[in-house]
Formats: structure tokens, sequence, C-alpha cells
């Protein structure tokens, strides 16, 4: 059978998760699959017959389809669970479910709901004759995980209508189009979202496009008028359903100019001896010639002038400035707009405040520069009123206390609130300080991390907070007084947080997962960013790589790096002893242990990285340790084989209350099961049937090599599938 579509990297996340993954619920389809849709002309042809059907039944599904004698493929109502991995022994060849028919299909229709499972892996992988699919509104993709290469290698395929996929739940869209290279229109939805590289091919730049893609906005797929417009690599990195859902087409050369109608939001006030930047919205937003030229028509008697667009009065009065857009109106003439922009007086000279508060709580105002000023207590805060234009305000407070200023109609208000548990009250004609004996309320903070990698903060119970990005760490500052044992936070899956004290505030310092690192974008946004892999000696195309960066990206303590500098996995090192326990016993949970120095005479000082977890080991039955001269020693430095590590993890299966049973006839699909150890039977039997153990690829079969050393890659692959199998947990 000639071999198509070798994919290593995202096969191993795909046995992790999908071949013992749970399918989730059967939800209910979409809501707009009633809507009809008419195609001209119609298929399949009123003459074509059926020449062959079938119905997809591969891990639970059920999806039943016909092929007309016209090249139609017609798929009805049903569920479909994919992970297109062939059965070839010792290699990854992902195929379609209809790979059969590739040369034959040159178009699908959908003809019913249809609900995702899991996977929906190369699904229509590698049907290069079809040219368009009609229908795929029916798919309900809410519960699917990964749609690694779903349409790769689909080179007909000119258009595709993706509005009504939800990819929330998605994580894994490695080629989802990859050598797709005659889509050149792409619809999508609100809830559409790309993850990681989903391979859509670059955008051609000839005489006829310009290599980038732009929604359709007001326009047509022909001549599109919207505002973005993106190269592939940018569109899978920055699209955002909530803004972004519509018609994405290749951005022709030649497009038709869009004139402006109106300049909204110009500017209207100004305020003498202070620079004014003139800015303005153009309407439409997605008009062709945008760029505004600034110029004054009329200075009356302000005195003004323009330097770079920015606006300078000497006096009050009107001025009359012009937007010009050059080709910005009908037929590409110049289109002008003027602005009358008031030019205020200048404000009040510097207002200085003092509170200052003596030892019976007594609170005394100042007030300097401002002669017409008045202040009253209002809500236990003092609120002091100025006369308007005063924005030159320095206020000098007792430590603790804050104050805001505000505008309130044509009057200015600076308002004074006492540290937190006090309140400012009237007494005899005199302002006093008192504390407040009230329980103090819980303060919640909710962090949210969206699909986009944005980061969202919610604190209620405390107004008075700040935060900042530190360290690649989120730093919540709360007030002084704050009960740092009231504090509740809830965070993402995975992230951690700690609270301290600093003088008399309270800090609460959140964390990422290993292997993320908080930052702030250009906008003002706080993003979580992936750390690259640190690993240089374990390459994109090795075939573990997927399962190092597993184990890296979810548990860095198990498998770490073996050198000082962080960079080396050491993959084709062996796998000793002492790592293994240690390994086991961190996926324990570390637990505590009393340490005996007696049970293994090599492992003598306790202070030795892995003495612990030899002990934990022991004492479970998980070791028995190496008889040697009558004596028993662990011998930690000694590398394990295949077979020994296969034992270890049964037993500790064993020990966790997994689950274990096996048949050991599953060592006969390999062709030397007979040299395996009759001890070493059983725990290499589980770990075959349980899929931790594949075997090693010689001459196209899997071989058990039961003897040899197991190497710190096959080891990174076990554990990972370990830590993504729930079934074995029961």
């Amino acid at each position: 059978m000639k071999k198509r579509n070798v994919y290593r990297s995202f096969s191993i996340i795909l046995a992790v998760v999908l071949l013992f993954g749970v399918f989730a619920p059967f939800s209910a389809a979409n809501e707009q699959i009633n809507v009809a849709i008419v195609e001209t002309p119609v298929y399949p042809a009123l003459d074509a017959t059926v020449t062959c059907n079938g119905t997809i039944t591969d891990r639970g599904s059920n999806l039943p389809w016909r092929m007309y004698s016209d090249g139609t493929l017609v798929v009805e109502s049903g569920f479909i669970h994919w992970i297109g991995f062939s059965e070839s022994p010792g290699i990854g060849i992902f195929l379609s479910p209809w790979d059969t028919l590739r040369g034959s299909i040159q178009r699908i229709v959908f003809n019913g709901p249809i609900i995702g499972g899991h996977g929906l892996v190369w699904l229509f992988g590698d049907l290069p004759s079809v040219t368009y699919m009609r229908g795929l509104d029916y798919f309900d993709t809410s519960n699917v995980q990964i749609m690694d290469g779903m349409f790769s290698s689909a080179s007909g395929l000119t258009s595709l209508d993706l509005s009504g996929w939800d990819t929330g739940n998605v994580r894994f869209m490695s080629g989802m189009f990859s050598r797709t290279t005659s889509l050149r229109e792409l619809t999508l939805g609100e809830n559409f979202h790309f993850v990681g590289n989903a391979g859509l091919p670059p955008v051609p730049q000839n005489d006829d496009f310009t290599g980038y893609w732009q929604n359709v906005g007001d326009g047509t797929a022909s001549n599109p008028q919207g505002k973005f417009v993106f190269t592939s690599a940018e569109l899978m990195a920055q699209y955002d359903g909530a803004t972004m859902a519509d018609t994405w087409v290749w951005q022709p050369e030649e497009r038709v100019a869009i004139p402006v109608t109106n300049i909204a939001d110009g500017p209207a006030s100004a305020t003498m001896d202070v620079p004014l930047t003139l800015t303005g919205t153009v309407v439409p937003a997605d008009a062709t010639n945008q760029t505004i030229e600034w110029s004054i028509v009329d200075t009356g008697d302000t005195g003004a002038t323009l330097d770079n667009g920015v606006l300078s009065a000497a006096a009050a009065g009107t001025v009359v400035v012009r937007a010009t857009i050059a080709g910005g109106g009908a037929a590409e003439v110049d289109f002008t707009q003027d602005f009358t922009v008031t030019v205020e007086a200048a404000p009040v000279g510097e207002v200085e405040i003092e509170v200052s508060v003596d030892e019976d709580g007594n609170v005394t105002v100042a007030v300097d520069g401002e002669d017409d000023y008045d202040y009253a207590v209002e809500d236990g805060k003092l609120l002091i009123t100025l006369s308007p234009g005063a924005d030159d305000i320095d206020v000098t407070l007792p430590p603790g206390w804050a104050y805001v200023v505000e505008g309130e109609g044509d009057d200015v208000l600076v308002i004074i609130t006492p540290p937190r548990g006090f309140e400012l009250i009237e007494e005899n004609g005199e302002i006093v300080v008192r504390e407040i004996q009230t329980p103090v309320e819980e303060i919640e903070i909710n962090v949210n991390l969206a699909p986009d990698g944005k980061i969202t903060i919610a604190v209620e119970g405390e107004d008075n907070y700040d935060y900042d990005v530190a360290d690649g760490n989120l730093v919540i500052a709360l007030p002084p007084g704050t009960d740092k044992d009231n504090i509740e936070v809830s965070l993402p899956l995975g992230w951690t947080y700690v609270v301290e004290v600093e003088g008399n505030g309270v800090l609460v310092i959140i964390t990422p997962p290993r292997g993320y690192e908080l930052d702030e974008d250009g906008d003002g946004n706080i993003i979580a960013r992936e750390i690259p892999f640190p690993f240089a000696d374990v390459s994109e195309d090795h075939w573990a790589r997927e399962y190092v960066e597993f184990v890296y990206r979810h548990d860095p303590m198990l498998m770490g790096a073996t050198n000082t500098a962080g960079d080396a996995f050491s993959p084709d090192d062996g796998f000793t002893r002492a790592q293994v326990v240690t390994v086991l016993w961190r996926i324990a949970s570390s637990l505590e242990y009393t340490f005996d120095a007696e049970r293994f005479p090599d492992v003598q000082d306790s202070g030795a990285w892995y003495a612990t977890a030899a002990m934990w080991a022991s004492e479970n039955g998980i070791v028995n340790g190496i008889p040697r001269d009558d004596v028993i020693y662990f011998d930690g430095g000694v590398n394990v084989s295949r077979e020994q590590f296969a034992l270890m993890m049964y037993r500790f299966a064993e020990f966790s209350n997994w689950i274990t049973t096996h048949d050991l006839a599953v060592l006969f699909d390999f062709p030397d099961a007979g040299t395996v150890n009759d001890w070493a039977a059983e725990g290499l039997a589980w770990a075959v049937e349980f899929d931790l153990i594949r075997g090693v690829p010689v001459d196209e079969e899997n071989h058990l090599h039961p003897q040899d050393t197991l190497v710190r890659s096959a080891a990174a692959a076990i554990f990972a599938r370990l830590m993504g199998n729930g079934e074995i947990r029961g």
C-alpha cells in the first residue's frame, strides 16, 4: 500500500488523548441547520445513481454515507469520532474514511445534523478532487478537541463556510488547512478560534492578488471592503471571532475605492495655552483613503497656530479648522470638512490642600491658592469643592489616606477618604475621624484566561486596588488594613497564588503554569505567553518530541533537563532505577516517608536526591532491590530494562488501586514474546494492554525488546501516555 501523510508530531498526542478518552455527551444540533440551502446546479444530479454506500462505525461512530455516479458524496445525520490512524504497524499514516474514493469524490453534501466526538483528525484529508462542501453548518463541533489535518491536502477546495463551528474546546489544530492551496474564501464565525499553526497556506502575491487575506465587510468577495488585512500567519494568530467574524478572501490587487462621507468626533473645544492634537473618525470605517491633513481656516481672536496637526491658542474665542483627505471623496476628489473649535480661558493656578489629624482624631483642612472653596462630610468622606478650572491640585494627607479629583458640573470636587476601617463624621461643628465597628467584607479575586491568551481580572469587595505584571507574575495590590485571611482567589486550572503582607498593604501574587509567563501587549492587555520549548536536543521531528513536550508542559518535575543550562534532555541516555522511583514518587504526590537507612546499604545518606523515593518504593513493594553477595542493594545508578520498567509501573498501579486487569495473550502479538522473563510477563502484558508500551518497530513489525535499556525518550512517552489515560485510573 502506498504510504502517504506520515505525521509523527501529532500522532503522539492523539494516541494519549483520544484512544482512551471518554466521549463527550451527545449535544443538541446547531439551531441553524433547518435553514434551506439552495444550490445551482443540484447535486447529486437527478439522473445520478448510487455506486456504493456505507456507515462509519469506528470508535463508536455512526455516520451513513452514499456515493453517486456524478462524483457527489452524500453524508447523512449521525455521530463521528475519527482519528484517521491507519493499521500499519510502526508508522503513523493518516487517512480519510473515504480514502479509497479519493480520486472520485468531487463534492460533499451533508444532509443533516452531525455531532463531532473528541477527534475529527484527517476527516477530509487528501481528497484532492473535492471542489466544495455544502452543509458544513450541520456539524456540531462544540465537543471536538483535535482537528489536526482535517482538510489537509484537499487542494481542490476553493471555499469553506465554517461560520457555525464552535472550536472553543479544540486543543490541537496542527495542519488543519495545510496544502489547501486553492482555498481563497473562508467564512469564520464568532465561536471559531485558531489553535497553534493550523497550516493555512500563504496567499499568492502576483498580478491578481496582494498576498493578504481581507474580510469582505460591506463589500463582496471580488471587491472586499473590510478593515482587517492579514497574512495567513497573522490571520491564524490574531483572529478574534468577537470582532472579526466574516467571510475572508484573497485580497485582489485592484479594488473599487470607497469614498469618505463624513468625519465624526472632530475637535470642538480647546483650552488656552494647552496644545490640542486634532483628530477625527473617518466614516465609513472602511473608506479607502483615511489620512487627514489639518489646516486653519479662521483664527478669530485666538491667535491660533497649527504645527503637525497640533493646535495652540493664545487667547479665548473660536477658531475654524479644516480636515482634508486627499482623494477621499467621490470620484477620488479631495474630501474637506470644517470644524469650529471653542477655546476656553486658562485654568486657575496651583491649589494646595493639606489635611492633618491630631491625637484625638480631630481633622484640620487648609486650602492655599483658592479662596472660593467649600467642604463638607458625606458618607464618611471629606468633600472639598473648588471653583471651575482648578486642575493643578496638590493634596497632602496623613499616611493611609487617599483622594480622587472629579468634575461635578462646573465645579471641581476633591474626595478624601480615610484608611480602610475608618470614617469621617461631624461632631460639635468639628470634623472627626473614628474607627468603623463593622465586619470586613470578604474580597473575591477572579482571574480568567481567554482562548487568545488575554487575562481579565475582577475584584469584588474592594474598590481601592491596583495590579501590574512583575517577573512574569500578576501582582494585585490591596490597601492597608486588608485581612489577608479574608481573600478568596479563583484561577484557571494549573495557576497558583500566594498572599504576602508588604508594609501596610497586602499583595496577591498569581503565577501561571510552568512553561508560561505573563506580559503586557502593545494595547495594555495582560496576556499569558508560552515559554519556548527548552530542550535543543529534542528537535521538532524527533519521534518523541510531543511526548517530551507533554511531560515538560504538564509536570516538569517528572523529567527535567540533564544539564545545568537547562537546554538538554538527553533523549537517548538510559533511565536509571533512581530516576524511575523518583518520578513514581512525584506522581504519588511526594508522599511523606520516614527514612530507613538500614533498608539498602548503598543508600546510607538520607540527603541523596533519590533516597526518600527509593525507601518509599521499597516499602510499598514497587522495587525489591538487587541481591549481590547475600546483600540487597538498590543500585540507583543502574539503567532499567524495558521489562523491569513495565514491572515497576505495574506494581505502582497496584499500590495506587488503579485497574490492573490484563491478558497475557496480548504479548503474543509481538514476534519476540518468547524472550520475556516469566517474572516480568504480567507487568509487560498490563503495560501493552493499556497502550503504555507499543513496541519498537523492526522490519515493519513491532518488537518488545524486553531486555533492552529503557531510554529517556521512551520513558517520557510512557509517562505521557500514563498521565493522559483516564481509563487506567478507573
